[in-house]
């Protein structure tokens, strides 16, 4: 007795004597499922690079991760701009009081211990600016930098711009 032909049909089928569930095709042949274990993680590569597109990480993943040298990546979020720089914590902090100078950002606080630390200062026209740094990796730092009570976008990037060329030249 053959199962049905049509449809494809999943069952035990004890009456033929299989021990194993099989699957019939339309076309009258018939596999268990210890021939389809070659099959089963042929769609995994696709999906996977489709849930990449899909979640946002498309410029990320085909276009490589930073533009600029020594910028991993960066991101305006809940108006603070986020950056990751390729460069040990220390001379991140160095670098970003060096650009806050350089811009004529008056400097009203500046504290940090080995992991992290945050730089508070004011802009000629009492805007206020704050940059944290986080260690993340001996040869990574991460920035977050805030323009503004409600942060400015522009104003941010040119502040990560200016530590950018401090670090790593023009």
């Amino acid at each position: 007795m053959r199962p049905p032909v049509g449809n494809l049909f999943f069952g035990m089928v004890e009456e033929m004597g299989l021990k194993e569930p099989v699957i019939a095709h339309a076309k009258g042949r018939t596999w268990c499922r210890r021939c389809l274990r070659g099959y089963r993680g042929r769609w995994m590569v696709p999906w996977l690079l489709l849930s990449f597109y899909f979640a946002g990480c498309a410029p990320l993943f085909f276009l490589g991760a930073g533009a600029a040298a020594g910028i991993a990546g960066y991101k305006f979020h809940h108006g603070a701009l986020e950056v990751i720089f390729q460069a040990p914590f220390i001379d991140t902090w160095d670098a970003a009081l060096k650009a806050l100078k350089e811009m004529e950002i008056e400097i009203a606080g500046a504290t940090h211990d080995m992991t992290s630390g945050s730089i508070s200062g004011r802009k000629a026209d009492n805007t206020p600016v704050r940059i944290y740094l986080k260690y993340r990796t001996s040869r990574e730092t991460e920035a977050l930098i805030r323009v503004g009570p409600l942060g400015d976008r522009d104003a941010s990037e040119a502040v990560k711009e200016n530590i950018r060329k401090v670090l790593f030249g023009p």
